[in-house]
């Protein structure tokens, strides 16, 4: 790659051409910009363009810098075409005037329909080689032709490479298109660029070219490879950017709009060809298998697409086969669009808002296009596949903004990580930004999460009745421990937990004990059976000092339920009427503490072993060790040998 330096390439804007074969794109390219775009030799030889070519674009100063994609024109090249037309800002329509409109023309303008490109300007071509009076009668068709596209109202311009005739207008024409566009969101959105080609160099390894869809790269950072002949999803490979050139000029970092060059280590040339997608580390992209998409088809669509029939799908440079589902599991008819499951043959790496050019698997042609609504969609069945497609319809309809909290209603208590918005909803930077103000009070972000405020409060009623289900369960509890509680609102995303615990507590509808959680007017109260057994059990203990019963033999001997006896004594615990001192083993707190006060008399005139607390107490092993044990967790003694010390002696 070259060595001139530079430092930051400036956003900018990327022209393709369109139109049929031998229409004099190439030519045309070469008189704006000075570069001859076919750069194979058969392409030379031929007269034709087979393959994508590339220029810089002059348009004077103060406009953004811009490239030009010049793509073949030819039938057998279309699904080129559209690997160079994606991406693009502005379509610089081709149609030479000793023709007229060709069936590549018509072609082209459905795949700038499907890619949602809508500026552009047409260029009349070879002027010189008609009368004035044919020129009018094109000019007049191609106005025509367009009035159904997405170019409407785009300005003819008739121009001739040979005379010069309008090129300096056709200069001026897309300056003015190209003045319109927006900025393509940089900050805020993950690097993205779709591979158009891939190569090595001697010293630079393997290179890539593209046109960066968002985001920005920089040199000696790493990026995500999604190899070119991936079939399923799963990790991407990994390199790293060793340089980066725009036209031939080295950068040190590059934003979206630009055609880009990028020198990569770590990854074959083989592994990156035309269909790889590039994007930075760490970044929410990923490769999946199925899409939810509003498809259409065009008009001039030869038959219907049946549910299950098989399409080309072309996605940024790349090509796939995909089976349409529709959500309706009618018929898709010319001239009409529905909501449809797209299964995929081979793994995309796509954003909600990309757009699809939609090919028929045989004959070959284009028929129509998509636009992505949702990735890797849950399975529906029955009545839900209706709602399914319901809810896909509101977001077509609805603008990009408008989308954010439909999807976020859609992700419910899992909600959205903010770094993944631009992939799952289409917007980041300043636009999820107005977007999220406009929503107000309807979204809320918690833990780096966006989630439709309704996810919280339905969260709140949720946890609220966790907590009065265990309650009721039971009544002996004062409180429900945090990660149990955590544990019943699963799969709610922990963040949303968490806000929802918060603003129970801020509006006192619950009261934190300790590690766990309460409703606020929950109080533990015994009923008169409960109550009754409550004194049975006490005295039991009083009576028995330091040699307690089991607990299995007192449940025996008092005639009450075992687990209903551990019930009992777990809230005799907390009230202060028993202590554990060892598992499943309790006894009279009075006992314990008279014994930790002759233990502690005991000691301070030095260590004492077993045998010297068991002529002390009067009492066996079996009770004498859970007694010791207990007074070393608590702070009491500390074991050293055989013998007992104080544990505040050295």
């Amino acid at each position: 790659m070259s060595a001139a330096e530079g430092s930051r390439a400036r956003p900018g804007r990327v022209v393709g051409t369109a139109g049929h074969i031998d229409h004099g794109k190439t030519e045309l390219v070469a008189a704006l910009t000075g570069v001859g775009t076919d750069r194979l030799p058969e392409e030379r030889e031929r007269g034709i363009s087979i393959d994508l070519g590339f220029a810089p674009l002059d348009l004077g100063s103060g406009a953004p810098p811009a490239s030009v994609v010049d793509v073949p024109g030819h039938e057998g090249f279309v699904k080129n075409m559209v690997a160079g037309a994606t991406g693009v800002d502005a379509v610089l329509f081709v149609v030479a005037a000793d023709e007229g409109m060709m069936p590549q023309s018509r072609e082209h303008l459905l795949v700038i329909e499907a890619l949602g490109v809508s500026r552009g300007v047409v260029a009349v071509t070879k002027a010189d080689l008609v009368e004035p009076e044919w020129i009018e009668l094109v000019v007049e068709e191609v106005g025509e032709a367009i009035g159904a596209s997405p170019l409407a109202g785009a300005p003819i311009v008739v121009t001739s490479t040979r005379t010069g005739r309008g090129i300096e207008a056709l200069r001026g024409a897309l300056a003015a298109i190209l003045a319109e566009v927006p900025e393509r969101p940089g900050e805020g959105v993950p690097f993205r660029l779709p591979v158009d080609r891939a190569f090595a160099v001697a010293g630079a390894g393997t290179v890539v070219t593209g046109t960066t869809w968002t985001g920005a790269a920089a040199e000696g950072s790493t990026v995500r490879v999604f190899p070119a002949d991936r079939r399923r999803s799963g990790r991407p490979l990994e390199a790293r950017i060793r340089s980066i050139e725009v036209h031939g000029r080295r950068v040190e970092t590059v934003g979206p709009g630009t055609r880009t060059a990028l020198a990569l280590t770590g990854v074959d040339t083989g592994r990156v060809g035309r269909g790889a997608m590039i994007s930075g580390p760490a970044t929410p992209w990923r490769a999946v298998r199925r899409l939810d998409a509003r498809v259409w088809l065009s008009r001039s669509a030869p038959r219907p697409v049946e549910p299950g029939d098989r399409v080309r799908v072309h996605h940024g440079t790349r090509e796939v086969m995909a089976r349409v589902h529709p959500y309706d599991r009618r018929p898709l008819a010319p001239g009409s669009a529905t909501m449809a499951r797209l299964a995929l043959e081979r793994a995309l790496v796509p954003a909600v808002g990309d757009r699809l050019v939609v090919r028929a698997y045989s004959p070959v042609e284009t028929i129509g296009g998509g636009e992505v609504l949702a990735l890797d969609p849950p399975r529906v069945r029955g009545e839900e596949r209706e709602a399914r497609g319901r809810h896909l319809a509101a977001l077509a309809a609805a603008a990009p903004a408008e989308r954010l909290p439909l999807a976020l209603a859609t992700a419910g208590a899992t909600g959205i990580e903010e770094a993944a918005l631009p992939v799952e909803v289409g917007i980041g930077g300043a636009a999820l930004a107005a977007a999220g103000k406009d929503a107000g009070e309807d979204v809320e972000v918690h833990g780096g999460r966006w989630f439709a405020a309704d996810a919280r409060r339905r969260a709140m009623e949720r946890l609220e009745q966790v907590l009065a289900d265990h309650h009721r369960a039971e009544p002996l509890q004062p409180a429900l421990p945090l990660e149990a509680a955590r544990q019943a609102l699963r799969p709610a995303h922990p963040a949303l937990v968490e806000a929802a615990i918060d603003a129970l507590l801020e509006v006192g509808r619950a009261t934190r004990r300790g590690a766990a959680l309460a409703l606020a007017d929950h109080s533990v109260e015994l009923d008169p059976a409960a109550r009754a057994h409550v004194e049975r059990i006490v005295a039991r203990y009083v009576e028995a000092g330091l040699e307690p019963p089991d607990t299995d033999a007192l449940a025996a001997d008092l005639e009450i339920d075992p687990r209903r006896l551990r019930e009992l004594l777990a809230h005799l615990e907390r009230e202060g009427a028993v202590v554990k001192w060892a598992s499943d083993w309790y006894v009279d707190p009075a006992a314990v503490e008279r014994a930790e006060r002759a233990v502690v008399d005991r000691l301070a005139d030095g260590a004492a072993e077993v045998g010297a607390f068991k002529e002390m107490f009067g009492v066996s092993r079996k009770y004498l060790i859970p007694l010791l044990e207990y007074l070393d967790r608590t702070g009491v003694t500390r074991r050293e040998g055989d013998r007992r010390v104080l544990a505040g002696r050295p």
